[in-house]
């Protein structure tokens, strides 16, 4: 459900403007924070903890037929409310905006990584987060974000572990080679791909841009 949403203080009556184009898992999400005292606005937190949680009442202000007009909807029940006047609510800013692209800081990061420790994820959620469609534009965003950073050793194992028993269809290695064609492989990365095979029943053909590897036939 697209909607526009409040959440009210009861004791208080203030108020936080939201909006969300799906209303039920925003709700949760609200309110598993909370709780867990992890929640982005301290102001919020901060009242969710002196007047606990019977003291908030969540009400859905406006229901929409598609998202296209959302932030400015919100808008519209921010103003009418003055939520983000701090002595009317809680909106942190005066203006509607999503929080794409927000930065967090490492103690509220740290606070949402303690809140979620232990936390059972089940087989239908992975499910969904492994047949979940990237787009590239996602894709290239994630690639320049990672690039220049060194993956610690630690990291590297658990991937290479994680790796570990993996059957590879022709498919997929049939994939990995047109992804590598044209593509220049450095000195350096050979001669690590040269260390790491070493005395192992492998046969390196270095030959230009390509590392072909061959199984000994000794």
């Amino acid at each position: 459900m697209i909607a526009i949403y409040l959440i009210l203080n009861k004791i208080t009556n203030k108020r936080y403007v939201g909006s969300s184009v799906n209303y039920d898992k925003r709700k949760k999400k609200h309110i598993h924070e909370l709780t867990k005292n992890i929640h982005a606005n301290r102001y919020l937190q901060s009242a969710w903890d002196k007047n606990g949680w019977h003291s908030f009442e969540f009400i859905i202000l406006e229901v929409l037929a598609e998202k296209i007009n959302i932030v400015e909807r919100e808008q519209y029940w921010m103003d009418y409310f003055k939520s983000y006047d701090p002595e009317l609510g809680y909106n942190l800013r005066p203006k509607a905006e999503n929080n794409q692209g927000m930065v967090f800081t490492e103690e509220h990061k740290r606070k949402i990584g303690l809140g979620n420790k232990g936390k059972v994820i089940s087989e239908e959620q992975k499910d969904r987060a492994r047949n979940q469609i990237i787009s590239s534009e996602h894709r290239l965003s994630i690639s320049q974000a990672n690039k220049g950073k060194l993956a610690s050793k630690e990291t590297r194992d658990k991937m290479s572990a994680s790796r570990k028993g993996i059957i590879k269809s022709p498919e997929w290695m049939e994939k990995i080679r047109l992804g590598n064609i044209g593509k220049t492989i450095p000195q350096e990365q050979r001669n690590k791909i040269a260390e790491t095979l070493k005395n192992k029943n492998i046969l390196i053909i270095n030959s230009g841009n390509e590392v072909k590897l061959i199984k000994d036939t000794k």
